[in-house]
């Protein structure tokens, strides 16, 4: 292999740089590169960066071209603009060197390329990411590879199901600090408020996403069973991932609406800071600085830490929130062909929380109620501490297979006291009344994975194996006082609640004191093992498949209730697709999943677990992708049977005392089908975007009479449309330092139906429907931001624009509905070093 070297010293005797002097990445030079061969652009650009030399194979840049470069950009920068087009990406060594490699596609990266003086020999992603995946510092709105839906990185246009990503050039744009705005930026998904102010959920496909995998390993459960909730900031990662649909080849449960991959910022190969420091509306103060770099041994031993502090009050009165995470991670080269990564992150969130949301009146008529109302009391908080270690380890046999291990651990302690009012309101502001809760929970949860995969020769074409296995346990715990607080009146009724008149001062804190504690103790362990295999029979032509094994046991045990617990052992063909490329840029795949859900936890009133929720997702699509953008169009057709329901009270059966009674499968078929179109990346020069429209139809087929034809989650809308765009301007030495762009997103009306009661009416003898509806509505955001120098740029953010009023959240008559945003702001200053 021909080895192609191009430094100042060795292009011009008349530059006097020496390559060893420090040359700054991040530090702005003027440039005018004609347009002509790569090879001889790199020259040009090595002569005009001051000092920075590429060690790499000269066949690599053979053949390809560039259209130049001219204005004031960093090296990295620069590079990125005279690379697009090329499938080549480039890795800095150290702060003089760099090397190319392909990019797009793990199987044909650049093998490591020694350069004299440095250990390290591991390339990986952009900016000097080991992470091929790794999205910092591209500027792209468009990820080239993910690791969802597979246990190797590939393209977005190689996964044959509906997946997608959110950059971290787009969540920097739109000012992205936590998982719901990550979630909020991608197809297809509708993020709801959950019963706090504090608490969200996903949906996709009209069903909840409860499983969010980290760094590609075994899924953690973000559910309520398992008492974990955990806080995801930012700062901590370089993208997220989304597959829409079920995964339950590589995570076992395959549940309908999908899975989460957030995937951690890993150390770089060089010195790297930023800094960003924020003021928003509503006392909004953010704070977060992240160094990176190489630690010893020639850079063989990286690390990153990141700290964040965060502190705020919400548009509505009386809550809070105050936030600290911090995060270190150090990155090994044990051998050439083998790193090892451990870490830990821990995060203390404290704040005064809002519980149960808005209501409407019983029949479900909009209280219009100011937007900056709430319900929370001087005396409520909610505390929480997540505490997280992980270790991984990938090791490279030959160019054609390697392994990995992920393992993580995670505790998380939880304790709070809080206020929810019950019962609906009717036209007079009465009808409901409060009660207090206080609850302490604590979890731990492990997820280990481990995956063997490579290429074999068949046919004389290469074909694709996966062997690997995952483990999960969790084990959660709650305690609290045996009954809730209930504010009573003079006569020792049931207070009245007008939530027209309401005062925090007229409600005292809650007195717990001689009333006996409940405690509840949930545990589950899940152990499987998969093999997936790509067959190419023809160049064009690909076949996947794969089987898993699968175990479950869990434990439900609460005071006042006899102990649930259950056993499964499972052996399924859960994933078979086919894909065939049109071109080199463009494919069409079908695939088919299996959906199944364990639901033995669940009684019936005989004692018996319920049977699983199956199912399957069908999907069809289309993809096309290249160095600068990917499209994709998808349509699915899901369904679903068994799922639970409650039936009648039975307190003779299987439980102890009057608890409440049971669950059955019901005879009712879940259906949903739709389609997915989404377009991301540069469209043109400095223009980059992220579109998607998603269009989804869900209701119940069966023979439960009381369901046919409705819709499984009406409050999931059937049309979302998502658009963020940045343009980087140009034509003078100040325009070329500035960047505008913005948000929409639109979705059509939701709703949610019922019948209510008030408080004082627990027999519900005078029970009345309600309809509460929230019709189509657009929120549009924009941001504005300028480069400084060449260390610190500044955003100017505005949300809802336009101030729309809408309901972000539609519950019911009891609450749950939750307003959006009003028009807000937020001025960023970054910096890096």
């Amino acid at each position: 292999m021909s080895v192609l070297t191009i430094s100042p010293l060795l292009a011009a005797e008349q530059n006097t740089t020496h390559p060893a002097d420090a040359v700054r990445q991040d530090e702005s030079h003027a440039y005018s590169i004609a347009s002509g061969t790569l090879s001889d652009a790199l020259l040009q650009f090595s002569e005009q960066s001051g000092g920075l030399q590429l060690v790499s194979p000269a066949e690599l840049t053979e053949g390809k071209v560039t259209p130049g470069l001219s204005g004031r950009y960093s090296p990295r920068e620069a590079l990125s603009r005279i690379l697009a087009g090329s499938g080549l990406g480039y890795r800095f060594y150290n702060a003089t060197s760099f090397t190319l490699f392909k990019s797009g596609e793990q199987t044909n990266v650049l093998g490591a390329v020694r350069v004299d003086g440095v250990g390290s020999e591991v390339v990986g992603g952009i900016n000097g990411s080991t992470d091929v995946t790794a999205t910092e510092g591209s500027g792209s709105y468009a990820g080239q590879t993910m690791s969802i839906g597979s246990k190797t990185p590939q393209s977005i246009k190689e996964t044959p199901q509906s997946v997608s990503m959110v950059t971290s050039a787009q969540m920097k744009d739109a000012r992205v600090t936590n998982l719901k705005g990550a979630m909020d930026s991608l197809a297809g998904v509708s993020v709801s408020q959950g019963n706090r102010s504090d608490q969200v959920k996903f949906y996709s496909r009209a069903r909840e996403i409860s499983r969010i995998q980290i760094d590609g390993g075994a899924p953690l459960e973000v559910n309520s069973n398992s008492r974990y909730s955990p806080v995801f900031d930012m700062s901590l990662y370089d993208h997220v991932e989304l597959l829409r649909g079920a995964d339950g080849l590589f995570n076992g449960n395959g549940e309908a609406g999908g899975v989460v991959n957030l995937v951690r910022k890993r150390p770089l190969d060089h010195n790297q800071i930023t800094v960003e420091s924020s003021a928003a509306s509503w006392d909004n103060y953010r704070n977060s600085v992240d160094v990176a770099g190489p630690l010893a041994f020639d850079g063989a031993l990286r690390g990153r830490a990141v700290a964040t502090w965060e502190k705020r009050r919400f548009f509505y009165d009386g809550a809070n929130d105050e936030k600290k995470v911090v995060f270190a991670s150090l990155e090994a080269d044990v051998t050439p062909d083998t790193q090892w990564r451990i870490g830990a992150s821990y995060t203390d969130q404290k704040g005064r929380p809002w519980t149960a949301g808005l209501k409407s009146y019983k029949t479900g008529e909009d209280l219009r109620l100011p937007r900056n109302f709430s319900i929370v009391m001087p005396w409520e908080f909610s505390n929480t501490k997540n505490t997280e270690w992980f270790t991984q380890l990938d090791h490279r046999f030959s160019d054609n297979w390697s392994t990995n291990l992920n393992f993580t651990q995670s505790y998380n302690r939880e304790d709070g006291l809080g206020a929810s009012i019950y019962g609906v309101v009717d036209q007079n502001g009465d009808g409901s009344a409060m009660e207090a809760s206080a609850m302490r929970s604590k979890s731990r949860q492990l997820a280990l994975d481990g995956t063997l995969n490579g290429e074999f020769d068949l046919w004389g074409l290469p074909q694709k194996l996966v062997v690997g296995g995952n483990y999960k346990r969790l084990n959660g715990s709650g305690d609290g006082p045996a009954q809730f607080y209930t504010y009573l009146d003079d006569e020792g009724n049931e207070r009245n609640f007008n939530i027209f008149r309401f005062r925090d001062t007229d409600w005292s804190e809650p007195d717990f004191s001689g009333v006996g504690s409940l405690n509840s103790r949930y545990s589950e362990h899940q152990a499987g093992g998969y093999v997936a295999v790509t067959i190419t029979p023809w160049k064009p032509l690909h076949f996947m498949t794969g089987v898993r094994y699968n175990q479950y046991k869990n434990e439900n045990d609460q005071d006042g209730l006899l102990p649930q617990k259950m056993n499964e052992t499972e052996f399924q063909l859960p994933y078979y697709a086919v894909s065939y490329d049109l071109a080199h840029n463009w494919s069409i795949y079908a695939s088919y999943t299996d959906i199944y859900q364990s639901q033995a936890y669940m009684k019936t009133k005989e004692g018996r677990s319920l049977d699983p929720l199956t199912g399957s997702n069908k999907e069809v699509g289309i993809k096309y992708g290249d160095d600068k953008r990917n499209i994709a169009l998808s349509a699915y057709s899901l369904t679903q049977k068994g799922g639970a329901s409650t039936t009648s009270i039975d307190p003779g059966a299987w439980l102890i005392g009057d608890q409440a009674c049971c669950y059955r499968n019901n005879n009712s078929v879940e259906i949903s089908d739709g389609f997915d179109l989404e377009v991301n990346g540069e469209m043109l020069a400095d223009w980059q975007l992220s579109f998607s429209y998603t269009y989804s139809r869900n209701k119940y087929k069966g023979e439960d009479s009381g369901q046919v034809g409705q819709p499984i989650r009406s409050q999931f809308p059937k049309q979302i449309l998502k658009l963020a765009s940045s343009y980087q301007l140009s034509g003078n030495p100040y325009l070329d330092r500035l960047k505008i762009g913005g948000t929409l997103k639109a979705q059509t009306k939701n709703y949610a139906v019922g019948s209510s009661c008030q408080y004082d009416d627990p027999d519900c003898v005078n029970e009345v429907p309600f309809k509460f509806t929230q019709g189509f509505y657009a929120v549009t955001s924009a941001f504005v931001s300028y480069q400084i120098s060449s260390y610190w740029d500044v955003a100017f953010n505005v949300n809802n624009l336009f101030d729309r009023h809408y309901y972000e959240t539609i519950g019911d008559a009891r609450g749950g509905s939750w307003y959006g945003e009003p028009r807000n702001y937020a001025l960023t200053l970054y910096g890096t070093f």
